[in-house]
Order: structure tokens, then C-alpha cells, then sequence
């Protein structure tokens, strides 16, 4: 030891609180480091996984939002308003606008948090509560949504008032039914199992909301509100046909109210249901021909498989079109996983908790994964994609 250097002596009973407060405040790091890293986990998984579940739903128009906005862009209105908040934190309308910005990069938490300040200045803010309906909607909290809009609903006028061009300044009673008809039929397919007795009441309660919506009609100014009622009245339709083959008026019905929506705006998640819906009613031609259509507007659409009438019978099934040189495989061979992060199980499409306690399964072809228990319920097939082997 140098000389000069500091000794430090401790005495027993310092000793012991030493290794004693050692003892308690180790697993207190532990699990805050735990729960730090599982956010920063969730979090990315957001950003990896919700384009997907976003299109395999009818959730596809925050996708495109973000789309024509960019990330850049939205990290910027929100270090913008983060500075004009910081100056002014008695303006709630500020808050309001953090909290739209953040919902569009897929932060809802936070989003939900931005939401306080403007509830605590007016509960009955109709804006707030279709933003709050709709962010709940996205973390799958459909009940929570559903009171929510009820809400809504009490405080919305029959008509919003119109601006001096004649456009409406506001949501009214339409847009909040609008609002309960997306989140049933977001419920609808996520729910799990698809075919059963709760489904059909989900979907007859689904249809119960589109009766209370008038049909609007199609304006050359403005026909967003037409496209997605004849959208959601043919999801409707169809959810029915699946759940009971022998009511061929309902795979009609789709059809009919599919060729309204597709004439007023195309998209490629309508193509492939209009494929689907033609392809189950038995006109080949049209089917392949939507299907051309669905490739050629997003390769990544999902669409069914053909040779499977189980697949046709699930709305936007996950399995996707296959890559060049693509090997579908029987079944696919799961082994032993622990995740330590959360991740989206393809069985159930639900999150696996990561855990040191708990071991789950990963396909070693296709790297899918899924819960211990999901193993033999998975519809996705097995698909080793050749063109990225070294």
C-alpha cells in the first residue's frame, strides 16, 4: 500500500448494516432495472409490431398518417411543443396537440398522460375523448373504448357546425358511432377464438351500431365518410359469412357494399378481402384478379391462401404472399425460448412476457414464436425463406 494513502476501517455493527442494506437494495435494482428494460422492449415492440397488427385490422389509416407525416417530422412537432409547453404550461390546448403527435408515434402512454391537463380543464372535451377512445382502442382496451365513446356520444351535437367552406368544425353523433363501430369490429378480430358464440354476439352488436348510421352519401368533396361505411358494413357482412357458410346473403351483401367502397377509394387490404370474398363465392377470375391488384399496391398485403378454405374463412390471415425461392414447410420445429422481452406470439396474438421463470417456444426455419401452450394452435405456416440463407 502507498504511503500516505486513506485506510478505511468498519466496525462490526457497521459491517452488518453494510451487508444488510446490500441484501434489501439488490433485488430493489434488480427489478427496476427488470422493469426499465422491459419497457424499453414493449416500446420497440410497438414500433416493430404494430404496422402489422395495425393492417391485419382495420387500423391501416394511422399507418398511412404516419406514413405521409414521417417519423422525422412528428419527433419534431413534439420537441416543438415539448419547448412551447415548458413556456407556457397553462395552455391546455397545447397539451392536446402533444398528445395527438405522440398517439401518431405509436407512444400512447404518454399520450394518455398529455390527455390530464385537458380533462382537468373540461371533462366533457368531445376532442379528448375520441382521441382517448381511439389510443385505448389501440392497446386493445376495447370495454374501456366502448365507455369512453358512450361518453362521447352524451356530449356530441346531432350535427357538427359547419365552417365558412362548408366543413364540418367538430365530431358530432355520426363520427361517434363511426368511432364504436371501428372499435367492435377491431374486438372482433382480435378476438380469439374467431369462430364461437362470443363472436357472433360481437358481431350482431356490430351490426345493431352500423343500423343507427344513416348511409351518408357519396360527395365528390368528401366521400371519406361513404367509403368507410361501406367498408365496415362489408367487414361486418363478411365476419357473419365466416361464422356461418350457409348464409350466402351475407358473402353477397360484402360484395356488394366492397364494390361500392372500392369504387369511391382503393387500398390494398380491400383488395385482398374483395379476392377473398370472390375467391369463397366461387368466381376464380375476379378473385385472381384483386389479388393481382392487392400484390401490386403493397407487397407486403396479407392475403389468404388459396388452397386452404379454413385460411379463406379468417379475415386477413397472417400468412403473407411468399418470397422468391420461399419453402413452406408442414409444421414448423419449435424448440425450448426464454424471451426477456416482451414478444408477439403468433398463436394467440398476445404478448409473451419475457421471463427468467418461464420457457416458451421459438420455430428454429422461421424464428415465429409463440407460448408454451400455443404450440399446437398456430395457424401461420412455416415458411423458410431461402433468398436470405448466407
Amino acid at each position: 500500500m502507498c504511503r500516505g494513502s486513506p485506510t478505511f476501517t468498519l466496525s462490526k455493527k457497521e459491517a452488518v448494516v453494510f451487508i444488510g442494506g446490500a441484501v434489501v437494495l439488490s433485488p430493489l435494482i434488480l427489478v427496476g432495472a427488470m422493469g426499465y428494460f422491459t419497457f424499453v422492449g414493449a416500446k420497440k415492440l410497438l414500433q416493430e409490431h404494430g404496422g402489422k397488427r395495425i393492417q391485419k385490422s382495420v387500423k391501416g389509416f394511422l399507418k398511412g398518417l404516419r406514413h405521409q407525416i414521417g417519423r422525422p417530422e412528428i419527433h419534431k412537432a413534439i420537441a416543438e411543443l415539448d419547448s412551447q409547453i415548458e413556456a407556457h404550461p397553462d395552455q391546455v390546448d397545447l397539451y392536446f396537440q402533444r398528445a395527438s403527435a405522440k398517439f401518431l408515434d405509436l407512444q400512447f402512454v404518454e399520450a394518455l398522460q398529455d390527455l390530464y391537463p385537458v380533462f382537468n380543464a373540461n371533462q366533457n372535451n368531445l376532442s379528448a375523448l375520441m382521441l382517448k377512445a381511439k389510443i385505448v382502442m389501440f392497446m386493445d382496451q376495447f370495454e374501456t373504448a366502448e365507455a369512453i365513446l358512450e361518453s362521447a356520444l352524451a356530449v356530441a351535437p346531432e350535427k357538427a357546425p359547419l365552417n365558412a367552406q362548408g366543413q364540418p368544425t367538430g365530431f358530432d353523433h355520426q363520427d361517434v358511432l363511426m368511432s364504436m363501430l371501428s372499435n367492435k369490429i377491431n374486438q372482433i378480430t382480435t378476438s380469439d377464438p374467431f369462430k364461437s358464440a362470443e363472436t357472433v354476439a360481437m358481431i350482431k352488436k356490430a351490426k345493431e351500431t352500423l343500423q343507427r348510421i344513416p348511409e351518408p352519401q357519396v360527395d365528390e368533396s368528401d366521400s371519406e365518410d361513404a367509403h368507410r361505411w361501406h367498408w365496415m358494413s362489408a367487414i361486418c357482412h363478411f365476419f357473419a359469412y365466416c361464422q356461418d357458410e350457409s348464409q350466402s346473403a351475407e358473402l353477397k351483401a360484402a360484395i356488394e357494399h366492397l364494390d361500392t367502397a372500392w369504387k369511391i377509394k382503393e387500398h390494398a387490404e380491400m383488395a385482398s378481402m374483395i379476392a377473398q370474398c370472390h375467391r369463397l363465392n366461387g368466381n376464380e377470375k375476379l378473385a385472381q384478379e384483386f389479388s393481382d391488384v392487392a400484390k401490386q399496391l403493397d407487397p407486403e398485403v396479407f392475403l389468404a391462401d388459396a388452397t386452404d378454405r379454413s385460411a379463406m374463412l379468417i379475415p386477413w390471415p397472417v400468412q403473407k404472399i411468399l418470397p422468391d425461392g420461399a419453402i413452406v414447410h408442414d409444421a414448423h420445429q419449435f424448440q425450448p425460448k426464454k424471451f426477456m422481452s416482451p414478444t408477439y406470439c403468433d398463436g394467440c396474438n398476445k404478448f409473451i412476457h419475457g421471463s427468467w421463470f418461464r420457457t416458451d417456444a421459438q420455430c428454429g426455419v422461421c424464428g415465429v414464436g409463440v407460448h408454451a401452450e400455443c404450440q399446437q394452435t398456430i395457424e401461420r405456416k412455416c415458411v423458410e425463406d431461402q433468398s436470405r440463407s448466407p
